[in-house]
């Protein structure tokens, strides 16, 4: 509620305002979200949920563990970065190691898949696709959109938002 409150007043926003576009977002998102689980669940098949549960676990696992935590650092260093003109800097580095941990990721699953530890029961170059993909622009869903938000683009962080989600919802069916 602090951060809120501050990037109003950086930003002459009126908090009343600020938090019913904040209030709509999150409505937006989870009702997209209920609509893209209930199409995926009555569309597909157990065995093709399954296909997308094994995506979707092993996205989480490689996110949680390498992408978020540097993602959240960055999140909330980028004010202060672009205060001192380093933001562009800072954010390479962040994409250099964005890379590196799509690598790495998709060398364990190569690995797992390859001396059959684990049988993800779907070819591994789409597995790699999806889950080293949906790591790239999960992560640029979840950092350059709301970037453009801190730095006072509220229009096209909306819009983008909502596309993102319709997008992802579009592709669920």
């Amino acid at each position: 509620m602090y951060l809120l409150h501050k990037f109003c007043k950086l930003n002459k926003v009126n908090n009343s305002k600020a938090m019913l576009l904040v209030a709509i977002r999150r409505i937006i998102q989870f009702a997209l979200l209920l609509l893209t689980l209930r199409f995926a669940t009555s569309l597909l098949s157990p065995i093709e949920m399954g296909k997308i549960s094994i995506v979707i676990s092993s996205v989480a696992f490689f996110a949680l563990l390498l992408i978020n935590p540097v993602g959240m650092f960055i999140n909330g260093r980028l004010h202060a970065w672009d205060f001192r003109e380093q933001a562009t800097n800072y954010l390479f580095y962040f994409w250099l190691y964005i890379l590196v941990a799509n690598i790495f990721a998709a060398l364990v699953l190569i690995t797992l898949v390859g001396f059959n530890i684990w049988n993800p029961s779907m070819n591994i170059y789409w597995l790699l696709l999806l889950v080293c993909g949906n790591l790239i622009f999960g992560k640029l869903n979840q950092a350059v959109i709301p970037g453009l938000n801190l730095f006072g683009h509220r229009d096209w962080f909306l819009v983008l938002i909502v596309a993102s989600k319709k997008t992802i919802q579009q592709w669920s069916k």
